[in-house]
């Protein structure tokens, strides 16, 4: 499996680290709106409504971001700690 993650406009403000996420998997390009509660190790996906990096074409049902969500989790979780420093 090809899996490539991308973060652009990040911020990490009183234990939530937010931004924009590009996310490759097995050459499909997805582009959500994310937050990670540091403390609490949750990540909530959206999407992306900024035009600056989706044209609104690019959006997802509730079923498609639930199964990238839960079929990259793990991934995820590692790549958001590591732009961290965690």
């Amino acid at each position: 499996m090809e899996w490539k993650c991308e973060f652009y406009d990040t911020e990490n403000l009183d234990g939530y680290f937010s931004g924009v996420l590009f996310l490759y998997i097995n050459n499909k390009r997805y582009i959500f709106s994310f937050g990670y509660d540091i403390e609490f190790e949750t990540i909530k996906l959206m999407n992306c409504n900024n035009p600056v990096y989706n044209s609104y074409e690019e959006t997802y049902s509730n079923e498609e971001i639930a199964d990238v969500y839960t079929e990259n989790y793990y991934l995820l979780k590692n790549e958001m700690k590591l732009q961290i420093g965690i």
